[in-house]
């Protein structure tokens, strides 16, 4: 039994050290391509049903989700920063082609106000 017990400590401990390796990828991040590759973490299959009880696991996709939303503000800020709607209307479709496809599936709540938020600024240029 101590064998099991300490060898689960073991795989724990390495896969700790796998999300803190990739927290500190994820906060050099300059791109949601880098974010998204960075905080996914090969979780073995005996820590699978535990995965969420790890602090680390749980820090790592706090640090990616805050992450994203940073990088969203900055881009949601270059939009804003457009003087006509026509421009504003590029730099929205070149944020959808480039950074936003990285939002689905993971960060879909993200998506969603990336989408919201630069329709509403681009509205506001009309008016």
């Amino acid at each position: 039994m101590n064998h099991i017990y300490f060898w689960i400590e073991e795989q724990t401990r390495k896969f700790e050290n796998s999300c803190l390796y990739s927290i500190q990828k994820i906060q050099r991040s300059l791109s949601m391509r880098e974010v998204k590759s960075s905080s996914h973490v090969s979780i073995p299959p005996e820590l699978h049903s535990i995965k969420n009880s790890i602090h680390s696991y749980r820090q790592l996709n706090r640090a990616a989700e805050d992450k994203m939303n940073e990088l969203l503000f900055e881009q949601l800020l270059e939009i804003k920063k457009c003087l006509t709607q026509e421009e504003a209307k590029e730099k929205y479709i070149h944020f959808r082609a480039t950074d936003w496809l990285f939002l689905r599936g993971d960060f879909a709540q993200i998506f969603r106000k990336a989408e919201m938020e630069s329709l509403k600024i681009i509205h506001q240029k009309n008016n």
